[in-house]
């Protein structure tokens, strides 16, 4: 066998065999780290628009109570005017 003696790469074997193991190893966690962030990802992106939909009828409810509130006022004074009696001619 011609280059590098077989009594340099015994001692080396282990070393060898290890390294495709170990790039497989590095590859499969950057790829399962990827997956594992995708989701949070999303997640986030439906939580925001979650709090955009909050956010809105929030709003939608604070309008629907002051024209409750607006309503309720003109029925009371409309009640009122309605009770009092016509003043007495003197």
């Amino acid at each position: 066998m011609s280059g590098v003696p077989l009594d340099l790469l015994i001692p080396l074997m282990p070393f060898l065999g290890a390294v495709p193991l170990a790039v497989a190893a590095v590859v499969i966690a950057k790829l399962w780290q990827r997956r594992r962030d995708a989701p949070v990802a999303e997640l986030e992106a439906h939580n925001q628009e979650m709090r955009e939909e909050l956010a809105t009828l929030r709003r939608e409810l604070t309008e629907a109570q002051e024209r409750l509130d607006f309503a309720e006022r003109v029925l009371t004074q409309q009640r009122r005017t309605e009770r009092l009696p016509d003043a007495p001619d003197n």
